[in-house]
């Protein structure tokens, strides 16, 4: 009894601190829809920078249509998109071309091969970066969405703050209830190791990045090891992130709540298959780091839902509610700045984190048996995933060191995705 007791009441003391690490979150974030869509007084001499959109697309004929009207629709000055047509074999193509022949803002890059080392992703975006000629260069998917003014305020936002690198969290827009609640939770689990405060301080190595919305300083990412350093990492968001910190770069993350849109995965199923390609390099393709994650889930469940009832205290029970309850009404409010998510779901945010170490124990396994990952209609060897893994979480475990502003570092840099 004494031992239920101890693990409910240790468990309910977790989840107030996480309450509390939640709460400090929400009043850090910074929401795009609430910024100005002027450039700051006196800044830039009153004009807008051109800013390049490069939008990497392969096979999205079903996405890349709606995504584009929703560029076309950018209220935004200064401005070019460049389509990378990735090896696509449907009509994503055809598509691409047909839009850029009725603007002339819109151009089209074609890619039929895939260079030895490379993911495809990170190739695309590579190409399409070399063609570009604007100050800030756009990092986008072919199934995101932008409200009209959502880049005049971004850009707006970096200027004033000098920024070299910003990222836009979107928001994630889920059908199920199933799928709003997994989402949900990998929102806040990302939530619990990345300070927002943290990521303007350049004497920080913290580094995040969102791959439906990357905006970089063209003469800071020129400075920088560029998408090649990062050619064959899975979390390429993160991973260009950690290449524009070493390269000096002081950044930001915003969330994007109405303004910068993106259906991840239309069903839980999907989103299960789909972390397929990124669920185990997450956790550095290491199954002691999953089965870590899984057994401390699993005793915080039972901390919850079944030590209190073993201790048979009315008080710890009390207690152990009274405590999840805070903690879910602090994720509720912190939800509702990320993403659009029914009440209801709120409420099995306390099984659902058990669960997501099994989706990623899954994707490992997977991994193991395939000896290595299937992307883009790619094959990629684990062994070489592993090998030039470049994004590290090692300084979420140990203390900070201060940062240098040098590309040739080798430190491990803090990296959330």
């Amino acid at each position: 009894m004494l031992t239920f007791t101890i693990l409910s009441v240790l468990t309910a003391l977790l989840f107030l601190v996480l309450a509390v690490r939640t709460q400090i979150f929400n009043k850090s974030v910074i929401m795009l829809r609430d910024l100005p869509d002027e450039l700051p007084e006196g800044q830039n001499n009153g004009v807008w920078p051109k800013v390049s959109i490069v939008v990497p697309a392969c096979n999205e004929s079903n996405t890349i249509k709606d995504a584009a009207e929703s560029l076309l629709a950018l209220d935004y000055p200064n401005l070019e998109v460049v389509f990378v047509n990735d090896r696509s074999t449907d009509q994503t193509g055809e598509i691409i071309d047909r839009i850029a022949a009725r603007d002339s803002r819109f151009k089209t890059v074609h890619i039929t091969s895939l260079p030895n080392g490379w993911l495809g992703k990170t190739h695309a975006m590579s190409k399409g970066i070399e063609s570009v000629t604007g100050e800030y260069i756009l990092l986008t998917d072919a199934d995101v969405h932008f409200a009209p003014r959502a880049l005049k305020k971004a850009v707006g936002y970096s200027i004033q703050n000098q920024l070299d690198f910003l990222t836009v969290i979107p928001d994630l827009i889920a059908k199920s209830f199933s799928l709003q609640v997994m989402m949900g939770q990998l929102y806040h689990m990302a939530s619990l190791f990345f300070d927002i405060r943290r990521l303007n301080d350049p004497r920080k190595k913290v580094c995040y990045g969102q791959g439906a919305f990357l905006l970089l300083k063209q003469k800071t990412y020129a400075r920088s090891e560029g998408l090649e350093w990062i050619k064959m990492d899975v979390i390429d968001d993160s991973g260009l992130a950690l290449t524009m910190r070493r390269a000096g770069a002081k950044m930001g993350a915003i969330a994007g709540r109405n303004e910068v849109q993106l259906e991840w995965y239309p069903s839980l199923r999907t989103m299960i298959r789909g972390l397929e390609k990124n669920g185990f390099a997450l956790c550095q393709y290491s199954l002691a780091v999953i089965l870590g994650a899984l057994t401390v889930t699993t005793i915080i469940g039972a901390g919850i839902w079944v030590f209190p009832f073993l201790s048979r205290s009315p008080y710890v029970i009390a207690f152990t509610v009274a405590s999840l309850a805070i903690y879910l009404i602090v994720v509720a409010r912190q939800l509702h700045l990320m993403m659009p998510i029914r009440r209801r779901c709120i409420v099995f945010m306390s099984v659902a984190f058990v669960f997501l170490p099994l989706i990623f124990l899954r994707a490992a396994i997977l991994a193991k048996i395939r000896r290595g990952i299937y992307w883009r209609g790619t094959f990629y060897p684990l062994e070489d995933l592993k090998r030039n893994q470049r994004m590290k979480f090692v300084n979420l475990v140990f203390p900070e060191q201060k940062s240098t502003t040098s590309t040739a570092s080798a430190e491990p840099y803090e990296a959330v995705n």
